[in-house]
């Protein structure tokens, strides 16, 4: 039967897998990765199907790669679609039905943040597709786009169509921003909750490894999945539970947008009291569970486990080139064999990476344990490779966009490697992820709705073996490009009391006194140690710092401007007027100002050329016309004005700036300027841009 339009899957029958290697080199060339051919001979359907509306990137600093790895680690077996084409119903029509469910992965990035600029244009580019490249073959329209606006509410109704009584699971940053009612700033107006839009059966908010594992043994003992009420998911149910926050209802704030201020402090109140919240819609309630935590050994477990840091692909081998664009890879995991059983569970289930002791060294550097070392060096093979019982590989497949030979694979020079990055993925090739979540509590900023408000760091033994594993990739050249997350420098910065604490920020309106990262100590020994790796010529803070805790130490300072920078050392004042920051979330000016002289007296002392650059923002709630004039005055006085990244105001979906946005007030009920309009939007950046 010849495969539909918009599909291409590879049929592969199963091999016997690889001998063990006798040696490390050998070691690395049998590890796989968890994305394999998508449907064996016998016809045997995956377990889940994941599906992606850009390319896979086997790295852990993209969530479907997590995602895989976590239920390739659990023994799933996993199909991985990406770029289906969602104009039409064939491409999903093709996909493997599932035995449990199907789950959406949007990406890193909300899809409207993604696809239009903060002026509403339309982006003609999507760093995770290859050579960034934001449109199927044909004329470039939105009907076009490889990834459409709002993924999980497109990508879902498609599946519905096809597959009514399969089980939908739905998540991302774009899901978990967008549990309440919400304002999509392209559309301009407030959207219901996306349970409703996408009629997905569960919501899973954060990161998910540890809730979409839970899903999966639930659903294969049975349960019903819109049934399920787990830490760190939402669901739709009749009513809430007795001891829930309730929301404003949704019909009421879609009718008077200021209610997204009130929303947004009782969403707050549930995270504090740890507590479910719930908002009305019709005559169902959106219930989100509360937060799931993640300590630090999970954590250390998770970016352990044996990514490639590469793309990984199923395209069929076939005479005639296929066209990226006019396909989507179905992918699937070879089983790994039960570390232990669960007795949960109906089958027999592998210990999972986020509930088990963590991985040792040991552990990962022979494929005949639980783990496989990473593929880096290895040639790709297009078959599946089952392991034996003695034996835990992966199946590897070829890279794109061509075929690489067993010879290419095995040494290809930097050149070839950089050539099939997508550009998302070239920018992260070589970062270390060091902790997740944000004590900031910036305003405007999404990471504490989406990871939480609490910092868990890794241990520094973990983060050294997985800079370790960056040795056998081929483009490796000593170079660590980041060494942070999305929140900086916050690594050590793990409170007991985060969960519980009154406190919005541990930054601002000053540096709480119990911040665990106050004195750097321990971000100095993560430092040190990274730089004292064999083979290790730098370390980068591509993340840029947080000006407040390099204030009380100065010899972490000079530490940074000796060892870890580049020509510029990135900081975020976002703005000079106290009122606006005050909005914002961030610390006083006056701190920023005295970090700028202690810069420049330590660069001065040290001979050092390194020079700041500056995040600066303007149209946020409560900046005046005149406010951006003072801001150009004050920064021309610190002499900052040549390095400036200066941004326009997204009201993303989820955030308490977005909240003031639309309330036009601050928190107390007081009104504040919201300037709406684009075009002095545009003139209050250049003016900031334009000044030097």
């Amino acid at each position: 039967m010849p495969t539909p339009p918009g599909m291409n899957v590879k049929r592969a029958s199963r091999k016997k897998s690889l001998p063990a290697a006798t040696d490390s080199a050998k070691s690395a060339d049998s590890a796989q990765s968890p994305c394999s051919a998508a449907i064996n001979a016998k016809g045997t359907s995956p377990d889940v199907t994941l599906v992606l509306p850009y390319i896979y990137s086997d790295h852990p600093s993209f969530p479907e790669a997590l995602i895989a790895r976590v239920f390739s680690a659990a023994g799933y077996t996993l199909a991985i679609i990406e770029q289906p084409r969602w104009q039409e119903n064939r491409a999903f029509a093709a996909l493997p039905r599932p035995k449990l469910f199907f789950a959406i992965i949007p990406g890193p990035v909300d899809s409207v943040v993604l696809n239009y600029t903060s002026t509403h244009k339309r982006r003609n580019e999507d760093l995770y597709q290859f050579d960034g490249n934001a449109f199927f073959d044909g004329p470039e329209s939105i009907s076009s786009k490889i990834r459409p606006d709002r993924v999980l509410t497109v990508f879902a109704a498609r599946l519905r169509e096809s597959f009514r009584d399969v089980p939908i699971i739905i998540g991302g940053l774009e899901g978990s921003l967008r549990r309440f009612a919400h304002w999509d700033f392209q559309q301009e107006k407030i959207r219901r909750p996306i349970l409703l839009d996408t009629r997905a059966d569960l919501l899973v908010v954060g990161m998910g490894e540890k809730q979409i594992l839970r899903i999966a043994e639930a659903l294969a003992r049975g349960e019903s999945a819109n049934t399920l009420a787990l830490p760190g998911t939402a669901r739709v149910a009749p009513a809430p539970p007795p001891n829930a926050v309730l929301l404003p209802r949704a019909e009421d704030v879609i009718a008077n947008p200021s209610l997204l201020l009130p929303q947004w402090g009782f969403e707050q109140e549930a995270l504090r009291t740890r507590r479910p919240a719930a908002q009305e819609c019709g005559k169902r309630f959106i219930v989100y569970e509360g937060a799931e935590n993640y300590s630090a050994n999970e954590i250390d477990a998770l970016y352990e486990l044996p990514f490639t840091r590469s793309h990984t692909s199923l395209r069929a081998q076939s005479a005639a080139p296929i066209r990226s664009s006019d396909v989507c890879h179905a992918q699937t995991a070879a089983p790994i064999r039960p570390l232990r059983a669960s007795p949960a569970s109906p089958r027999a289930q592998a210990a999972s990476p986020i509930n088990s002791p963590r991985v040792s060294t040991a552990q990962t550097a022979n494929p005949s344990r639980a783990q496989a070392v990473s593929p880096i060096n290895s040639s790709r093979v297009s078959t599946v490779q089952t392991a034996s019982p003695s034996q835990h590989t992966h199946a590897a497949t070829p890279i794109r966009p061509s075929r690489v030979s067993t010879a290419q694979a095995a040494n290809p020079s930097r050149a070839q490697t950089a050539a099939r990055m997508t550009p998302a993925l070239r920018m992260n090739l070589f970062s270390i992820t060091t902790h997740r979540g944000c004590a900031g509590g910036c305003a405007f900023c999404s990471i504490c709705a989406h990871s939480g408000g609490g910092i868990v760091s890794r241990s520094i033994d973990s983060i050294m073996r997985e800079i370790r594993s960056m040795e056998r990739h081929p483009a490796w050249r000593g170079v660590v490009t980041d060494l942070g997350a999305a929140s900086a420098d916050m690594y050590g910065a793990d409170c007991p009391r985060s969960q519980t604490c009154a406190r919005a920020s541990c930054l601002s309106p000053d540096c709480c006194p119990e911040y665990a990262a106050r004195e750097g100590r321990v971000w100095r020994e993560l430092l040190r140690a990274a730089r004292s790796l064999h083979g290790t010529r730098k370390v980068m803070l591509a993340s840029g710092v947080r000006y407040e805790t390099l204030l009380a130490n100065p010899e972490l300072l000079e530490e940074i401007l000796r060892s870890h920078t580049g020509a510029f050392l990135r900081v975020a004042p976002e703005h000079t007027e106290d009122h606006v920051l005050a909005l914002m979330r961030k610390s006083p000016f006056a701190f920023f100002a005295r970090f700028v002289t202690l810069f420049r007296e330590t660069a001065a002392r040290l001979h050092s050329s390194v020079d700041l650059e500056c995040y600066i923002m303007v149209g946020h709630p409560g900046e005046r016309a005149c406010d951006v004039t003072a801001m150009r005055e004050k920064l021309c006085a610190l002499g900052l004005l040549r390095h400036l990244d200066v941004q326009i105001f997204t009201p993303t979906p989820g955030t308490l700036s977005t909240a003031l946005f639309c309330a036009g007030t601050d928190a107390a009920g007081a009104p504040i300027p919201v300037e709406r309009s684009i075009r002095e939007l545009i003139r209050r950046q250049r003016s900031l841009i334009d000044a030097e």
